[in-house]
């Protein structure tokens, strides 16, 4: 082989070599702009997602933000989507859930007059659920919570003892939160019965005996039965009632049945003059 030949096949292999690093190259090249395109239009999408108006979300789309934002705690917000997801929703049991998840939502977030509304709206759909004695229990909560202080309006907690007496004559089905609707059944009552006797002292102070005897009748009528301890109290204010009214017969004799009746409180037999000029709301 010439000298000649030799250069003209080493400067042929040459081109080839370079040829062949030029085109695979340009392939990687190609890849890699293609793989950035590609990552882009998917942020582009994620994005234009993130960024979509609330009112054109999906249902799925919904649910999922959702989920989310409760994990994070945002809890008004999650509150937001359930109630657009509520009339979107065409499946029975995930509507169930909605109707749940959204009162327990708006419990925890201290909107007690919503949630008392959800949760009995909850007991009137689904009256054979087997949440219904919790919805329900919620519901008279929420009631009780709502109550004022026993020298405010009573119609809230008027309300609430009418609901817990109907909760309790179901303790064949009830079981669980008896002994919580109880309780609140005997403080509502106990409220109540602060505030009637507010009102009886009130008279008495402003020296409206008719109107003062009146009420105290009705206080023995409506409470009596249903809250026996109070009985020493009504004697007492029934020796209030007496002396105002002069009358030392019906006072000596209140004084008797207390000392027969409560011996322990022999203490305070004399007349108790303002026997509650002041309520402190325990709740």
């Amino acid at each position: 082989m010439t000298y000649k030949n030799k250069i003209s096949k080493i400067s042929i292999f040459i081109l080839i070599t370079t040829l062949t690093l030029i085109s695979g190259c340009g392939h990687q090249k190609s890849k890699t702009i293609k793989q950035t395109k590609n990552k882009t239009q998917k942020n582009i999408k994620t994005e234009k997602r993130a960024h979509k108006a609330f009112r054109d979300l999906t249902y799925d789309e919904r649910k999922e933000v959702k989920e989310r934002l409760i994990a994070e705690g945002r809890k008004e917000t999650a509150i937001k989507h359930i109630e657009k997801m509520i009339p979107l929703s065409n499946n029975i049991q995930e509507l169930r859930n909605l109707y749940l998840e959204i009162a327990d939502l708006v419990f925890e977030t201290g909107q007690l007059a919503k949630a008392e509304q959800l949760y009995s709206q909850f007991s009137q759909l689904y009256p054979g659920d087997a949440k219904i004695e919790y919805a329900t229990y919620k519901s008279i909560l929420c009631g009780f919570w709502l109550t004022l202080n026993p020298q405010r309006d009573q119609s809230k907690t008027k309300k609430t003892i009418e609901v817990a007496k109907t909760f309790l004559k179901r303790t064949d089905i009830f079981k669980q939160y008896i002994k919580e609707v109880e309780k609140i059944l005997a403080d509502s009552q106990q409220k109540l019965f602060d505030s009637e006797v507010s009102i009886f002292n009130d008279y008495l102070m402003r020296g409206d005996l008719l109107s003062a005897g009146t009420r105290l009748k009705n206080i023995e009528k409506e409470f009596l039965d249903d809250m026996p301890h109070i009985e020493p109290e009504l004697i007492l204010l029934t020796c209030n009632l007496a002396e105002k009214k002069g009358d030392s017969e019906l006072l000596k004799a209140k004084q008797d049945e207390m000392q027969a009746k409560f011996p322990d409180y022999n203490e305070i037999i004399t007349v108790v003059k303002n026997s509650r000029t002041s309520y402190i709301d325990k709740f």
